[in-house]
């Protein structure tokens, strides 16, 4: 299959690329979603008009998309793994490894000799066909683990789930929630998915991230905000955002910003109010939500990106983040 990349407006390729993911329940989740690194892009790089590439067959037809920026003679997708915690090329079903070759005949147009390739989820097509690709064309391809992602395959029910943890990590879990139900106190979780309500929820979220943690009040600089802004603006009124708020007697302490598809929730941010610190909102907020996505039927909880001893506690498996180093005629 003879495969052309050509640049494409985002607005354009959006529909398309979106009909795509649908068809490939691809483990990046809705990071593989056209509207995630688009957001990226108006944000952090603007000055730079990045456009995606379009892969078609000779028929027009749209069989992948390679998100790709090129600076200093390096390609890269489109994204930065402190905020986009999985990037990847799209590929239709069996496309994978004519999508591969498109992507370097791509590299050699450009006259570009390298590419660092990050954010590949554990069970992505790319991660076999693009060093498949690159081999027969006599690049040098290296792969690393760069990160871990820990996940929980998530059983039909709460008490199954709980069951399933590691004796001291349950006992542990099923403390704290009867610490913070002390004294006859009214816990629940709230979820704000209603995109007219988003934007204010937002700000309660940011509000909790710059007051918990140090360095969450460093990492939550104002172009990082605009994009969370962005993300929310976009995928709010899909129903691929939430915003979720722990209460302890009607009072917001815990706050998490998630992306969901039927199967899969991703806890992409999280803050809380450091005076209920002493009853461990924070993890609670977390059992919480697991709690919740088990009710409604998901079958996956993905931490994301950070092996934090509370995800693990929590029955997450890590999962690894893989970048590739393709680079032509190196050693």
């Amino acid at each position: 299959m003879k495969l052309v990349a050509a640049p494409e407006s985002w607005a354009g390729l959006r529909d398309d690329w979106a009909a795509l993911v649908r068809q490939l329940d691809p483990p990046a989740g809705v990071f593989a979603d056209p509207d995630f690194p688009a957001a990226w892009a108006h944000v952090f790089a603007a000055d730079e008009q990045l456009e995606p590439y379009a892969v078609r067959d000779a028929t027009g037809t749209l069989v992948g998309v390679l998100p790709v920026r090129f600076r200093d003679g390096v390609a890269t997708f489109i994204g930065d793994p402190e905020i986009c915690d999985y990037m990847d090329m799209v590929a239709a079903p069996g496309a994978g490894p004519a999508v591969a070759d498109a992507l370097l005949a791509l590299l050699d147009e450009r006259g570009c000799g390298a590419a660092e390739i990050r954010g590949l989820a554990e069970g992505s097509p790319t991660l076999e066909a693009l060093p498949a690709a690159a081999r027969r064309q006599e690049w040098t391809v290296r792969s690393a683990q760069e990160a871990v992602c820990p996940v929980v395959t998530l059983p039909a029910r709460w008490e199954s789930y709980l069951d399933g943890l590691k004796g001291k990590n349950r006992h542990e879990v099923r403390r704290k929630l009867r610490h913070l139900a002390d004294g006859g106190a009214r816990v629940a979780l709230e979820a704000e998915a209603a995109p007219q309500g988003m934007g204010d929820a937002l700000e309660s979220l940011f509000t909790m991230m710059r007051d918990s943690r140090r360095d969450k009040a460093e990492f939550l600089d104002d172009r990082r905000a605009a994009f969370f802004r962005e993300l929310v603006r976009r995928f709010g009124p899909r129903g691929l955002a939430r915003l979720y708020f722990l209460l302890v007697d009607g009072r917001r302490v815990a706050a998490m910003l998630t992306f969901e598809t039927p199967d899969e929730v991703m806890a992409y941010n999280s803050g809380y109010d450091p005076a209920y610190r002493d009853l461990a909102v924070g993890l609670a907020s977390k059992v919480y939500l697991i709690r919740h996505s088990i009710e409604r039927g998901a079958r996956r909880f993905n931490f994301l990106r950070g092996n934090e001893e509370y995800k693990m506690q929590l029955g997450g498996v890590p999962s690894p983040v893989t970048r590739l180093h393709l680079e032509r005629g190196g050693a």
